[in-house]
């Protein structure tokens, strides 16, 4: 499990592939999460904005790409909105 924000996220078209950029801005973010186009459809409204800005936590395999951590999600309940309090970590997950 990581805990951390979401940055930035971009939908890649025509592959339908989301990226959302964790604990930094592209290219200097600490990892990049990656929702493949066939399973965007799981995810409700727009995942590269919806959760920009907000605190999450991601489950999944830590995988290199090109160099840079990343998680390959399928599922929706691999990534929830949390509320943090910095001084004692991820408390509330939003629903």
């Amino acid at each position: 499990k990581i805990c951390d924000k979401v940055f930035s996220g971009k939908l890649i078209k025509p592959s339908n592939i989301t990226l959302l950029d964790i604990g930094g801005y592209e290219p200097a973010q600490g990892l990049t999460i990656m929702i493949p186009g066939a399973c965007r459809a799981k995810f409700k409204g727009k995942p590269e904005i919806d959760y920009t800005g907000k605190d999450v936590i991601v489950t999944g395999k830590l995988a290199m790409y090109k160099g840079k951590p990343e998680i390959i999600i399928t599922d929706p309940k691999q990534l929830k909105v949390v509320l943090v309090d910095n001084a004692r970590g991820p408390l509330i997950p939003v629903k």
